[in-house]
């Protein structure tokens, strides 16, 4: 077939360019679009992305596979030697593995569980539902030999890095039996990828429809260094540095008027129509998604790209978010990134995340994708700032109108010093007016306009930085983030380790959870609105994750070395009121009739709890006249209109009463409900957590639990247990509403 004719612009633009160079032409769009060849097409993420080199390894392995199997077969023809047919690479995978996991409902989700592609499951695997063959397993001297390519890490020394390693592809002849022993290695390895990739997307897709207003979608990554091209050789002396690095963030937020509505208590459908209508009548308003897209593009000619970098450009990309109103307090910044460990996916970054969160007030989650499979609209947004510089750099001044002199200075020196690179490009940036071109595009009457209605870029900001804004002394030392079990340490089992997760969430008050896959299913996004890290039971997936998926608390070692200074945050008091004044409309929008919440405990609390635990017996609702809630409010009654709840007390479990019982039991946290009890009502002020999900309790191991032991006695009361992360959350949140009252005045 023709080769394909690439182009990075897309055609309505490619026709306005074409009207604009040649004005006397009168021809229209349609006509336009008819004069392409037929092997005219757009450039796409296939084309531009390098592509998985795991992808391609075993892709290429899987068809040598193919050819040797039927060559074999017909060698040994008579010896009934039937290989397995497996026109694809993933039928291979599936073959491995046990069936698709399957829903409640008996959807099938695509993917087998958790545990049969993690390598932990003893009834599929190599020998079990894969099988070989003894003609393929043969390695005497009279067995067939076959080439096989692999990617590998050889010596590439440098003069600034004698050990380095780069990644090759490797071509040899082997026999049968060796190509089967490193195709049955990367089978085992490709199938964890293949179904961590799937499963990654389905949660990506999910994720990205489901932002609100108030909240933003960060897709980020850094480009390629973009090299300059002059007219002439001698203007290379003219610069003081010729590349630079990029860092590209596509937000993905509402109109401003979405979160003005949803600040006066409006609900997000309600928002959601209050802009709608505002976009009505607006003169120039799109018709279509009120989700617009804006592209930030960080660059500079300091070449490092690490963590450090990726804190200064998100600290300015929050601050100027928050400033033109697309994201609001408490709000969440769900972001996208690849799975560099350098820049987004160390405990160095880690800290800088939890800076960041306490310092705006605001949600961080962080969702790092498969390996190899990066590509979003960042990569994009790059080739579309490379190649309107390059275009830039090389205009003619002459025949232009005068506000189209875009072309690079060729001044050898400004204010005495050489002509910096990046500072350039944001100069030529700052010369286009990006919504009067937009405005005019729409206007076109030539032009499609329900395809230039249903666009959603918005807006393009170019922010120059230096090494000098960027400080090294905020990122600290800290050892690498261990997540294993002790049963994992101890059995050694596969994918363990840091990188195997994959979903991080850093609060507004610093606290760091991860788990292994971002989940973006109903009950699980209605668990992180509630600003709650803990995995619902009705979890649409679970019949995937198991119990693999449980979130994790991070706590970050410092290392010997440089320690950051962190910024006593807690001073403001008033600002501390307010989240957790939002922290309590969060609990309280989901409670209903039998939840079970927690509040503060007296200080005077002989068990040494901090907290007691409630179950609601109503919705909350408003005093309709002036009430005295028991010893609330030191006996004096509360004013009308002041929101209360009706509740119960739980029980707490007989166990010991020392200081180390908490210790010495592990994480029991057991309580029980009396069958008559009396109804209290109090103001929702004091809820610091709701919807609890409790559950049976468990003995550990080792533990007397008869009769008459500690444990039994307790049994008997049926208890419940709090699970571990909900116990550390509501500890945090008291401690941190200690010395601030909480009101609604």
């Amino acid at each position: 077939g023709l080769a394909e004719l690439l182009t990075e612009v897309s055609r309505p633009r490619l026709f306005q360019q074409f009207r604009e160079a040649h004005p006397l032409i009168h021809i229209r769009e349609r006509t336009f679009r008819s004069l392409f060849p037929k092997n005219f097409r757009r450039l796409t993420k296939r084309q531009e992305s390098c592509g998985c080199a795991r992808c391609i390894e075993f892709h290429g392995l899987h068809a040598t596979a193919l050819r040797m199997r039927r060559e074999l077969k017909t060698r040994h023809f008579s010896f009934n030697y039937e290989p397995y047919d497996h026109p694809k690479a993933s039928d291979a995978v599936f073959c491995l593995l046990c069936p698709e996991a399957e829903s409640s409902s008996g959807e099938k989700l695509g993917v087998p569980p958790a545990a049969c592609w993690m390598g932990r499951c003893d009834k599929c695997g190599i020998g079990k539902t894969f099988k070989t063959q003894q003609p393929e397993m043969d390695k005497g001297p009279n067995a067939l030999t076959v080439k096989m390519t692999t990617f590998e890490y050889v010596a590439d020394p440098c003069p600034h890095k004698p050990d380095r390693k780069s990644q090759k592809r490797i071509t040899r002849r082997v026999t049968a039996g060796e190509f089967m022993d490193e195709y049955l290695k990367k089978l085992k390895e490709y199938a964890y990828h293949l179904c961590l990739m799937r499963t990654l997307d389905r949660c990506r897709r999910a994720r990205e429809a489901g932002i609100e207003p108030g909240d933003a979608l960060d897709l980020r990554d850094f480009a390629e260094k973009l090299s300059a091209e002059f007219e002439g050789a001698p203007q290379h002396d003219h610069w003081q540095n010729v590349t630079c690095t990029i860092e590209t963030a596509v937000v993905t937020a509402f109109d401003k008027t979405h979160v003005d509505a949803l600040a006066r208590g409006a609900t997000p459908s309600a928002a959601r129509r209050e802009a709608t209508r505002a976009a009505d009548a607006a003169a120039d308003a799109a018709v279509g998604e009120l989700a617009k897209d804006h592209h930030y593009f960080f660059i500079s000619d300091y070449k490092k790209q690490d963590a450090a970098v990726v804190h200064r450009n998100m600290d300015e990309l929050i601050t100027r978010l928050r400033e033109r109103g697309l994201l609001k307090d408490t709000g969440t910044l769900w972001q996208l990134t690849d799975g560099c460990g350098a820049q987004y996916w160390c405990s160095r970054a880690v800290h800088l995340l939890q800076k960041l969160a306490k310092k705006h007030k605001i949600t961080i989650d962080r969702m790092r994708s498969a390996p190899g499979h990066g590509k979003s609209k960042a990569d994009g947004a790059h080739a579309v700032l490379k190649v309107y510089v390059r275009s830039v750099m090389a205009m003619e001044t002459a025949g232009l109108p005068d506000d189209r002199k875009w072309t690079m200075k060729k001044e050898s020196l400004e204010d005495g010093e050489p002509v910096r690179f990046h500072r350039e490009i944001a100069r030529l940036f700052d010369h286009v007016d990006y919504e009067k071109e937009k405005r005019k595009f729409k206007k076109d009457e030539t032009m499609n306009r329900t395809r230039l209605a249903n666009g959603k870029m918005e807006s393009r900001v170019v922010r120059p930085y230096d090494e000098e804004d960027v400080d090294e002394r905020e990122c600290g030392n800290f050892s690498t983030i261990e997540l294993a079990t002790a049963e994992e340490k101890r059995k050694s089992l596969p994918h363990s380790t840091w990188k195997a997760f994959h979903h991080l969430r850093i609060l507004p008050s610093g606290r760091a959870y991860v788990r292994r896959w971002p989940c973006a299913c109903t009950p699980c996004v209605s668990m992180l609105k509630a600003h709650r890290c803990h995995t619902p039971a009705n979890c649409e997936l679970r019949a995937i994750w198991g119990n693999f998926n449980d979130w994790r608390d991070i706590h970050l070692k410092q290392k010997d070395g440089p320690v950051c200074e962190e910024e006593d945050l807690d001073d403001d008091v008033e600002a501390r009121a307010e989240h957790f004044l939002e922290q309590k409309r969060k609990c309280v929008e989901i409670i209903d009739v039998g939840d079970v919440g927690a509040i503060p405990a007296p200080d005077d609390d002989a068990d040494g709890y901090e907290y007691y635990l409630v179950q609601f017996k109503s919705v909350p609702y408003e005093l309709d006249k002036p009430t005295v809630l028991g010893e609330w409010n030191d006996g004096e009654p509360f004013a009308e209109g002041t929101e209360v709840i009706d509740f119960v007390y739980y029980y707490r479990s007989f166990l010991p009463r020392d200081k180390n019982a908490f210790t010495k039991y592990g994480r029991l946290n057991w309580w029980y409900l009396q069958e008559e009890e009396q109804v209290f009502t109090m103001p929702t002020d004091l809820i610091v957590h709701a919807g609890i999900e409790m559950h049976d309790p468990i003995c550990p191991d080792g533990e007397p639990n008869g009769p008459r032991s500690t444990l039994g006695k307790a049994l008997k009361a049926k208890p419940v247990a709090v699970p571990a992360i909900d116990h550390d959350t509501i500890c945090d949140e008291v401690a941190e509403r200690a010395d601030v009252i909480v009101g609604d005045e």
